[in-house]
């Protein structure tokens, strides 16, 4: 997710601790930016790692019962064609 520069924009009024928003006007100021931009790229960056994070427990779920066969035999393969080329040290 990505901020648009040409999507629609929402007013919204939150409540946050008041030194996390002097530290989020100063760095707006050091960016020449708007608090709201400042804000809306924070919130990006969050949504963001945070769907990172969603899948990366999707595959370590998806992997807890450890490899299926199909994965032994994807495995297999790799390791053989590791083997042809001279590399299989690396897939032990």
């Amino acid at each position: 997710m990505t901020i648009n520069s040409n999507s629609t924009k929402s007013k919204t009024a939150i409540s946050i601790d008041n030194q996390l928003l002097k530290e989020t006007d100063s760095i707006a100021q050091e960016m020449a930016v708007s608090r709201s931009q400042v804000v809306s790229s924070a919130l990006d960056e969050y949504i963001r790692r945070y769907r990172n994070l969603q899948l990366f427990d999707q595959i370590n779920d998806a992997y807890s019962e450890g490899m299926d066969e199909d994965d032994k035999q994807t495995l297999q393969l790799i390791k053989s064609q590791m083997k042809k080329q001279g590399d299989a040290d690396g897939w032990k």
